[in-house]
C-alpha cells in the first residue's frame, strides 16, 4: 500500500515568524527571521548552506551580489584576473560567476560527489577540482566543458594546487597521499607517499620546486617536485597541521596548527627556526605579506595576530570579530588586511596601525575563506529555508555533524511553521509537516522522524513513494484509516491563516 498525494499548495504568511522561545536551549539551532526578506536562517552548524554573497571592495555599504548554489560551498577560488569565481558545493557541482554582474556564467556537471576544492590554473584557463567521489577533474574555462578525469586517489581528494608555471597539479587526500600530474596529458607523474593520516593541505613554493603538505598526522613534508622524494619532514607540532604557507622568497615556511601554535621553518634545512605562541585557541590560517616581513594568523580565539617574522614577536593584535577567524588574507600592495570569520563578517585592517578599516556584513553563515583581487570575496555557510519561495527549499545535514550520540534531539528549537522540506545526508528522504507542534529525530535506525501531535510524511526521493507511511501513522497514533482523515480535515482548518500546506492523499492498494 501508498498514499498517493492528489494536490497541494501554500501561500504567504503576512503575520511576522516569530522563533518559539519555549523550543530554545542552548546549543540549538536558535532560529532567526529576516524581516525583510522573509528569510528564516539558523547559527547552528548543522545545516548546510545554498549559497555565496559576494562584497565588492568598491562598494562596501549595501551592495551584495548573490551567488547561488543549492547546497554547501566548500571551496571558492579566483582567476588570475579576477573576473571569474568558481565555487565548489556539496550538491557536487562547480559553478562559475561573473564577479562584476554576479552571474552565473556556466555550470560544471561531472563529479558525483562533493566538490571540495577548486583552483585556477595559472593563465586561467583551466580549473582542477578535487571531490569526494575521489576524483580530480579538468575544465575549460571558456566552454565548461569537462577536459580531463584524473582518478588515482582511494578516497576524497581535500586540496588541489597548481603549480606556478601551470604544467602540474598536485592533491592531496584522505588516502594519505599526494599526487603529481601532468595537466596537459592527465597522467600521474608521481605518487607521494609519507603521511600516515589525511592530507589537508598543499602548497608549491614560489619556484615550482619544491611541494609543503599539512596533514592531521601532525606533520608537515617537503617534496622534492621534480623526482617526487621526500625532502624533509618537519616535526614540532602537537596536533593537526591545517595550514601551510610559503614566504614570497620561498625561504620559509609558516604552519598553523590546532595546538594553537605557529611555526617559521627553515625550508633549506628543514629547521624550526621559531616558535610563535599568542593564540589561545586552533590556528586556521597563516599568510605571508608580499614583502615577507609579516605574518598574519586567524585563529579560533576570535583575533587576528601581526607578527614580525624576523624577531618571531607578535607586533599586534587585532580585535574585532566575535567568533572564529578562519581565514587571513594581504592586499597585493601589503596595506590592508582582509579577514574572514564564523561571525558572518569579513573585516578589513589597516597593517599598519592595526586599525579596522571596514566591515562587511551581510553574511548569513560562517566566512570560510577570503582572498583579495580587484575584489575582496569569502564563501559563507549560509543556511536559510525561503518561506516566499514557489519552490521548495531543501535543507541537508554535515555528515560529521550527523550525530545521534552528541546531538539526540538536533532540531529541538525549531518552531514548526507550515511546510517545510529537509532532507538528510543519510537517508535522503523529505520530511513534510504542517503548521504547529514541536519536531525531533527520533531513532538513527529508522528511515522517519516523528512530529509530536501532528501527522508527518517521509517522501523518499528517489523513488517518490511515501515509505512506512501506514505503520508510522500506526506507530505514533494508534488510529485507522477514518480517524486519520478525519485529522486532515481538524488540520487544515487549523490553517486557515498564514503560510500553509494543504493536502489530500488517496489509499492506494
Amino acid at each position: 500500500m501508498h498514499l498517493l498525494q492528489e494536490f497541494s499548495y501554500y501561500r504567504h504568511n503576512k503575520l511576522p515568524l516569530q522563533l518559539h522561545n519555549d523550543l530554545e536551549y542552548p546549543g540549538s539551532l536558535k532560529l532567526k527571521v529576516s524581516p525583510v526578506y522573509d528569510v528564516i536562517y539558523t547559527k547552528w552548524p548543522p545545516l548546510l548552506t545554498f549559497k555565496i554573497t559576494c562584497n565588492p571592495a568598491s562598494n562596501l555599504s549595501k551592495k551584495q551580489l548573490q551567488f547561488q548554489h543549492f547546497d554547501c560551498i566548500n571551496s571558492v577560488c579566483f582567476s588570475p584576473d579576477g573576473n571569474i569565481l568558481a565555487s565548489g558545493s556539496y550538491d557536487n557541482s562547480i559553478r562559475l560567476w561573473d564577479v562584476k554582474t554576479g552571474q552565473q556564467k556556466a555550470k560544471l556537471d561531472g563529479h558525483s560527489g562533493i566538490v571540495y576544492s577548486v583552483c585556477f590554473s595559472p593563465d586561467g584557463n583551466t580549473l582542477a577540482s578535487g571531490s569526494y567521489d575521489k576524483s580530480i577533474r579538468l575544465w575549460d574555462v571558456k566552454t565548461g566543458q569537462q577536459k580531463a578525469k584524473l582518478d588515482g586517489h582511494t578516497s576524497t581528494v581535500y586540496s588541489v594546487c597548481f603549480s606556478p608555471d601551470g604544467n602540474t597539479l598536485a592533491s592531496g587526500s584522505n588516502d594519505k597521499s599526494i599526487r603529481l600530474w601532468d595537466v596537459k596529458t592527465g597522467q600521474q607523474k608521481a605518487k607521494l607517499d609519507g603521511h600516515t593520516s589525511t592530507v589537508y593541505s598543499v602548497c608549491f613554493s614560489p619556484d615550482g620546486n619544491t611541494l609543503a603538505s599539512g596533514s592531521n598526522d601532525k606533520s608537515i613534508r617537503l617534496w622534492d617536485v621534480k623526482t617526487g622524494q621526500q625532502k624533509a619532514k618537519l616535526d614540532g607540532h602537537t596536533s593537526t597541521v591545517y595550514s601551510v604557507c610559503f614566504s614570497p622568497d620561498g625561504n620559509t615556511l609558516a604552519s598553523g596548527s590546532n595546538d594553537k601554535s605557529i611555526r617559521l621553518w627553515d625550508v633549506k634545512t628543514g629547521q624550526q627556526k621559531a616558535k610563535l605562541d599568542g593564540h589561545t585557541s586552533t590556528v586556521y590560517s597563516v599568510c605571508f605579506s608580499p614583502d615577507g616581513n609579516t605574518l598574519a594568523s586567524g585563529s579560533n580565539d576570535k583575533s587576528i595576530r601581526l607578527w614580525d617574522v624576523k624577531t618571531g614577536q607578535q607586533k599586534a593584535k587585532l580585535d574585532g570579530h566575535t567568533s572564529t577567524v578562519y581565514s587571513v588574507c594581504f592586499s597585493p600592495d601589503g596595506n590592508t588586511l582582509a579577514s574572514g570569520s564564523r561571525d558572518y563578517t569579513i573585516r578589513l585592517w589597516d597593517v599598519k596601525t592595526g586599525q579596522q578599516k571596514a566591515k562587511l556584513d551581510g553574511h548569513d553563515w560562517q566566512v570560510n575563506s577570503v582572498q583579495t583581487t580587484c575584489n575582496v570575496i569569502s564563501c559563507i555557510f549560509n543556511i536559510f529555508i525561503n518561506l516566499n519561495s514557489q519552490i521548495y527549499i531543501i535543507i541537508k545535514l554535515f555528515i560529521s555533524e550527523f550525530k545521534f550520540q552528541q546531538y539526540k534531539q538536533i532540531f529541538t528549537s525549531i518552531y514548526v511553521w507550515p511546510m517545510i522540506n529537509i532532507t538528510t545526508f543519510f537517508f535522503k528522504f523529505i520530511i513534510q509537516f504542517i503548521l504547529g507542534g514541536q519536531f525531533n529525530f527520533y531513532r538513527e535506525d529508522k528511515n522517519f522522524v516523528f512530529l509530536k501531535g501532528l501527522i508527518l510524511c517521509v517522501w523518499f526521493t528517489f523513488t517518490h513513494l511515501f515509505l512506512q507511511f501506514l505503520q508510522l501513522i500506526c506507530f505514533l497514533f494508534i488510529i485507522n484509516y477514518r480517524q486519520f482523515m478525519n485529522l486532515i480535515v481538524k488540520f487544515n482548518q487549523l490553517m486557515s491563516k498564514g503560510y500553509y500546506f494543504s493536502f489530500r492523499y488517496q489509499l492506494i492498494s
